[in-house]
């Protein structure tokens, strides 16, 4: 049996057993998936509904207690019976309203007095309603719990007609009259309509019912096309979950299990279909390849060994088969026996060379670099440090092969610029020629040997690379970033070197990319004093000397301290102020700045506690990377629970810049601090490109002005107070209370009052000070009452 035959017969002997076994445990698997499948989205849908139905409680206890504290509903019961229908009746009417069609789920709100009139409702009008409140005497003959002040009933509207109702009393409050004897004025009532709250639950495929006592509510219609008769009927075609809601009903959710069959069936179905078409064209397709791919090569070899001279025809008759296996077959001996006498040559080259682009590789330019210094310590050289703009996003989106071809088309370009050749051995790397060299990455460098011009080279790189690079018949850009370094004038160790040129690479990108820029000594320094800065830093946890110190809020008609910013202060091994501007980018870029928000916030809540004044705000600055930290949040407050302090005494700054290019995220964590009780701030407003039309979405409590409308030379020129008016008004408007910052004289101050801002803060009332100072300043001023001026400290 030829070997073709043999493979095809057992191929298709397996491939039927596999089908046959598959076929078997498919439809065991679909079987059991699909009612794991439905099992699982019923319990879901479940979790979903009663998600729903808790949150729509939820709401309707929180409109209970809005509108019954409403200044609207207080006057109406603080008014007497004769006017205030007159006076307060349509008013509280378009209230409940505008709750009513807010709240969809909500079929009627009403007030009702304790002789069961409904003295104000609104209904919808699918809703029937009455004047009185029949189901009231059910609520009064039930002892009232102060502490739920909100009591849930199921009430019989009409025939068939069931509403979930929740009862508030309205109580008149008087600082003459115990808590426990205040007069009920009357009830605020809410109802929900149970079949409509039942429809909205329900889905196509499955039904939700609410069963209370006897009575078992669903959506009619919704059940025909289920076909499901009764949900409580106990067929044994359904499968039905139920959940308890508060004890006040029971919640059920019901499907078919005819829909598990009929989906089953059709997936299975589906399933055999396509696996049936994969196998047979698995096998048309393999027995192609193995025909074209193996039989054809064989039988092609199996004839000229037959037919030929081995050693002459053979290796001329083969060529053809040169890419693969057969072709080489006769070869390998001999290539083998070559690559064995040239490995350890190969070897050598391979340390100094990169395998991608050919040039000579890191190991290669240390090696030329000693070797100048050592032949030729007194002729100069210079290292050209290059890094490619905009590789990465290539790499990224195109994937790493299109990087590769890019290194080595830049690796070509760039031997086009320089003098002198790529060279294939080290020793011929000498100081008659100039080298390019790939160091890894995308970064390069270019040795220029002897008194050159680096400057010129370095530009004529710039613009080689303002051309495309053609790759795959598609245009790719990337531009170049140069560090230049000369020995021995700015270094005359090659590692030292090499660091240098590689500082003012990145001293050439922080300026604008696709430049070069030339190392000096002043590049040194600053990199110098930001690893000192670092170094301070991490000493600043180590030993603990970071600290806050606190700045005023003053309201300036009574020079009264009505709140306080927070600021992180550092101090080096010496005790000396290190200014936040260099430190709080060197903590955000090490990772460390949530411990300088940590201090910060310890020494805040120790101060509150020590002010012992629960109305006093204190403001702390947090980053959008922190609103996005939950831990930290966490954290936060954990530590201000340890000193008893309240999240509205906290208010957290963030600035405009931040609010501009972290809109989503920004919106997203405020609202969250603003469930938590935390204040917050918007800082520095009006130094950034905000729009007020997105100014307008979040909730700021404070709008703190930016130092430059009070500090500038201009700021009380006629442009400058329209805006600052504007920005006042926007935020009376808002309901944002406005500080005005960087208020340092008199003129300034009588600037800003007037354009009716009052609470300032600055030198003109007080540096930051340290915790025992702000403290003593704040006693002071609270012991000299409501004079005209703060005291000295």
């Amino acid at each position: 049996m030829k070997l073709q035959t043999r493979f095809l017969l057992d191929l298709g002997l397996l491939a039927l057993v596999t089908i046959v076994t598959f076929t078997l445990v498919l439809r065991q698997g679909i079987d059991n998936l699909q009612q794991q499948e439905t099992e699982s989205a019923l319990a879901s849908h479940m979790a979903l509904s009663q998600s729903f139905i808790s949150d729509v409680l939820d709401n309707l206890v929180s409109d209970l207690d809005l509108i019954s504290q409403d200044s609207i509903t207080r006057r109406y019961f603080s008014t007497e019976e004769i006017t205030r229908y007159q006076l307060f009746h349509t008013e509280l009417t378009r209230t409940l309203k505008r709750y009513l069609i807010h709240r969809d789920s909500y079929a009627e709100i009403a007030i009702v007095l304790p002789d069961s009139f409904k003295e104000v409702y609104v209904a919808n009008h699918s809703y029937p309603t009455s004047d009185y409140d029949n189901n009231l005497n059910n609520l009064l003959s039930k002892p009232f719990d102060s502490n739920t002040p909100v009591t849930f009933m199921i009430e019989q509207v009409e025939s068939n007609y069931f509403a979930l109702v929740a009862y508030t009393p309205i109580v008149r409050l008087s600082s003459l009259l115990k808590s426990d004897i205040n007069p009920t004025m009357g009830y605020l009532k809410v109802s929900i309509e149970l079949t409509s709250l039942a429809r909205k639950i329900s889905s196509p495929q499955i039904l939700m019912s609410i069963n209370h006592s006897n009575e078992h509510i669903f959506d009619p219609q919704i059940a025909d096309s289920l076909g499901i008769d009764d949900p409580m009927s106990g067929d044994l075609s359904l499968i039905s979950e139920k959940r308890n809601i508060r004890d006040i009903f029971e919640l059920q959710a019901t499907v078919k299990k005819t829909t598990l069959v009929d989906e089953s069936k059709k997936l299975f179905v589906n399933s055999i279909v396509w696996i049936l078409i994969s196998i047979i064209s698995l096998l048309f397709l393999t027995f192609v390849l193995l025909k074209l791919v193996i039989l054809k090569p064989l039988a092609t070899f199996t004839a000229l060994i037959e037919q030929s001279d081995v050693s002459t025809t053979a290796e001329r008759k083969l060529t053809a088969y040169k890419n693969n296996e057969f072709g080489r077959l006769m070869q390998r001996f001999d290539d083998l026996m070559q690559r064995l006498h040239g490995s350890s040559r190969e070897l050598q080259q391979q340390a100094f060379t990169d395998t991608l682009t050919g040039l000579p590789n890191r190991a290669a330019l240390y090696h030329l670099l000693e070797k100048q210094c050592q032949e030729y310590p007194e002729q100069p050289y210079a290292v050209l440090f290059i890094d490619l703009d905009g590789f990465k996003q290539i790499n990224d989106n195109y994937g790493h092969d299109i990087g590769d071809e890019l290194l080595i088309e830049v690796s070509k370009r760039l031997s086009s610029v320089v003098r002198g050749e790529t060279l294939e051995e080290i020793d011929h790397l000498n100081i008659r020629q100039d080298a390019v060299i790939r160091l890894g990455g995308d970064e390069f460098t270019v040795v220029l040997l002897g008194d050159c011009n680096a400057a010129l080279i370095a530009q004529r790189i710039i613009h080689a690379f303002r051309s495309s690079i053609i790759i795959e018949g598609k245009s790719f850009y990337t531009g170049t970033s140069i560090g230049i370094a000369n020995y021995p004038r700015d270094a005359n160790s090659p590692a030292l070197l090499i660091q240098y040129a590689d500082l003012a690479m990145y001293n050439a990108k922080a300026t604008g990319k696709m430049r070069y820029c030339a190392f000096t000594q002043q590049m040194a320094e600053q990199e110098r004093q930001r690893l000192i800065i670092e170094d301070t830093v991490r000493e600043g946890i180590e030993f603990n000397r970071f600290e806050a110190h606190f700045q005023a809020k003053v309201d300036s008609r009574t020079d009264t301290i009505v709140g306080v910013e927070a600021l992180a202060r550092l101090k080096d091994s010496h005790g000396k102020l290190i200014s936040p501007g260099q430190f709080i980018p060197a903590a955000q870029a090490n990772g460390v700045l949530e411990y300088i928000t940590y201090v910060v916030t310890e020494h805040t809540c120790k101060l509150l506690q020590q002010l012992n004044e629960p109305d006093f705000v204190a403001s702390v600055n947090i980053s959008p990377s922190q609103l996005n930290d939950l831990r930290l949040i966490a954290d936060i407050r954990s530590i201000m629970w340890r000193y008893g302090i309240q999240p509205s005494q906290i208010e957290f700054e963030i600035t405009e810049e931040e609010l501009v290019t972290n809109f989503k995220v920004v919106s997203k964590n405020l609202e969250l601090l603003r469930k938590f009780g935390f204040r917050t701030a918007l800082d520095d407003f009006g130094s950034g490109y905000s729009s007020l039309g997105q100014l307008k979405k979040f909730r700021f409590d404070t709008l703190k002005l930016d130092r430059d409308f009070v500090s500038s030379e201009d700021y009380n020129s006629t442009a400058a107070i329209g805006v600052i008016t504007s920005i006042k008004s926007l935020a009376e408007t808002l309901d944002m209370a406005i500080v005005a910052e960087g208020v340092e004289t008199q003129n300034q101050l009588e600037f800003v009052q007037s354009a009716g801002i009052f609470t300032i803060q600055g030198y003109y009332c007080s540096r930051p000070l340290p915790f025992a100072n702000f403290i003593e300043l704040f006693q002071q001023q609270k012991s000299l009452g409501t004079q005209k001026s703060l005291p000295e400290v």
